[in-house]
């Protein structure tokens, strides 16, 4: 079966991930953005768990209008997003390809930082002290 990964090592990450041709795989990552000053910093304490129920609370509240996709935790502060149904040619040279592949890349990350926004997590994180999880970050494009 031939796999469509925007990077080779992301196939030791879709574990328990169903994945098929017609599937493109992003690797992401969870970031909150700290303020220090003049600097940023985007390491954060994140835990398994957190990371965990945030991409199943993002699974199960952001409906995309162009296709269906799968947010699964891999690591601490990263995770690996499969969309299914789409279709991502960003090396087209249809201008309405590329664009619908923008697009619907543009509202699952306006629709998912709603949810973390809203987030239970975010919530507790911010009764401790800790900075909220602002962002799924796509790390491969």
């Amino acid at each position: 079966m031939k796999r469509n990964f925007c990077a080779p090592p992301l196939k030791d990450f879709t574990q328990g991930i169903k994945v098929d041709q017609a599937n493109v795989v992003f690797k992401v990552n969870f970031v909150a953005v700290v303020s220090t000053g003049r600097s940023k910093n985007n390491q954060v304490n994140l835990n398994n768990k957190e990371v965990n129920q945030l991409a199943e609370e993002i699974n199960a509240k952001v409906t995309l209008s162009g296709g269906i996709f799968e947010l699964k935790d891999i690591s601490g502060c990263s995770g690996v997003l499969v969309m299914r149904g789409i279709r991502f040619n960003f090396g087209s040279k249809l201008k309405n390809e590329r664009k619908q592949t923008l697009l619907i890349l543009k509202e699952f990350i306006r629709k998912s930082n709603k949810v973390l926004r809203n987030s239970l997590v975010n919530k507790k994180r911010v009764n401790k002290g800790q900075p909220m999880i602002k962002l799924v970050l796509f790390s491969d494009i």
